[in-house]
């Protein structure tokens, strides 16, 4: 089982539309490697949004304080809910799954080590004492052809995904990958799903101030 890290917000459930965040960027610690934040459509958020692929990340951190609906056209929830499929990377059903992407590398980019996506989550209504799962999938996207090359994956299962908290909680999913060359010209991807293992479907935040969910290289 990949590591988790625990950190909570002091928020109640994410059952209304909206969330305001009393968290601040600087009890999140980051490391000094590059980051990419994910984040969604417009950004900064400005309000409740229908689900959309192919979302950004990047390196500006996100100073939106409330976290919005971004699934409208899917459910009233605060965040982005991932239902229960785990079919793979190739997945095309967008409520199964969520996507994100850097700009073109201007140059090669060689990965190599750990890649670590902190992503704050919960199992949709925060129930205790229950399995959650998270996949999170990286891959090599060629804007031109539009094809995928898979780098690595990983998969997080915690029988006691809340460990206590009804609320957000942040995890660290950790993805080995060894010596891969992302060529100029081309994009990562993160795409992040769950599976029928997990008790019920999974929702995370991003792009928040107090959730500012978010993939490191090594």
């Amino acid at each position: 089982m990949c590591g988790t890290l625990l950190v909570t917000s002091g928020l109640a459930s994410p059952s209304a539309a909206t969330l305001t965040s009393t968290s601040s960027l600087a009890a999140n610690v980051f490391g000094t490697g590059a980051w990419y934040f994910l984040h969604n459509s417009p950004t900064p958020p400005t309000g409740t949004t229908t689900a959309v692929n192919n979302l950004a990340m990047g390196t500006p951190t996100p100073t939106q304080a409330t976290l919005y609906n971004y699934d409208t056209n899917q459910d009233s929830l605060a965040g982005r809910v991932i239902t229960k499929s785990g079919t793979g990377a190739g997945d095309a059903t967008l409520a199964h799954y969520a996507n994100w992407r850097t700009a073109a590398f201007a140059s090669s980019q060689l990965v190599n080590g750990s890649v670590t996506v902190h992503i704050w989550s919960g199992i949709t209504g925060f129930p205790l004492a229950q399995k959650g799962v998270l996949i999170a999938y990286l891959r090599d996207f060629n804007p031109i052809l539009s094809t995928y090359v898979e780098i690595a994956n990983a998969t997080l299962t915690d029988a006691n995904w809340q460990a206590g908290s009804a609320t957000w909680v942040q995890k660290s999913i950790v993805i080995p990958v060894a010596n891969y060359t992302i060529p100029g010209g081309h994009r990562l991807e993160l795409k992040v799903e769950t599976t029928s293992a997990s008790y019920a479907n999974m929702v995370i935040a991003y792009d928040t101030t107090g959730y500012p969910s978010a993939l490191s290289l090594p």
